[in-house]
């Protein structure tokens, strides 16, 4: 999955006035850092003061990418961050947390590309399709391309499919999506229907009781 692309170790330089990697030794190091380059702010529970980091030389943290590293680093740790509302205060949260927390939400559809941030922040995607019949088609044809702990759901009364996942995995998703998203032509519509035919008769022989001797 995308999380895996993400090297196993980063290791952090910094230049100029800010801390170098040899200080950068565990997270609470590294937002007092990011304070230090971004302004932002960070709360977190206990758990989160024994989260160490991995090192391996020539990564560069940069006030113009310090929030894709180091959000990159919370996502492999297990952890994610929430904004709080100012805009420059977030809570650090585990990831089993994540997903019943508000998100952050975007649109989008075949004809609209969302502005997707360049981060690894969780964010919830909201896909119009083009027909609501293929909304839970399209969701039973891609939920296994999510990693385990990321949603993937569809709102039929809606048309939408919602993802909820890592910033990078949803712009894959929403890849995978527009392109599927096709118009509801006769073919399709008949092998949607003998999809929901097959499904019907798998339900139905899952609530058969075995016969007896």
């Amino acid at each position: 999955m995308l999380k895996k692309i993400l090297l196993c170790s980063l290791s952090i330089f910094f230049y100029g006035n800010f801390a170098h990697a040899s200080n950068c030794i565990d997270f609470k190091t590294c937002t007092a850092v990011m304070f230090d380059l971004t302004g932002q702010r960070y709360v977190w529970g206990n758990n989160f003061d024994t989260a160490k980091i991995g090192a391996s030389p020539a990564v560069e943290l940069t006030k113009e990418n310090a929030e894709l590293i180091f959000t990159a680093l919370l996502d492999q740790a297990g952890y994610t961050r929430m904004p709080v509302g100012d805009g420059k205060t977030y809570r650090i949260v585990r990831s089993v947390e994540r997903k019943e927390m508000e998100l952050p939400i975007v649109e989008a559809s075949a004809e609209h590309m969302p502005n997707f941030p360049n981060t690894w922040d969780w964010i919830m995607m909201r896909y119009k399709v083009k027909s609501p019949e293929l909304a839970a088609y399209l969701e039973r044809a891609y939920r296994l391309h999510v990693p385990r702990d990321s949603r993937l759901q569809a709102d039929e009364n809606t048309g939408t499919i919602i993802v909820t996942a890592a910033t990078p995995i949803v712009r894959q998703m929403y890849e995978t999506l527009k392109g599927a998203d096709k118009p509801l032509t006769a073919n399709l519509k008949e092998k949607i229907k003998a999809e929901g035919k097959r499904r019907h008769e798998v339900e139905l022989a899952k609530l058969k009781c075995p016969q007896k001797d």
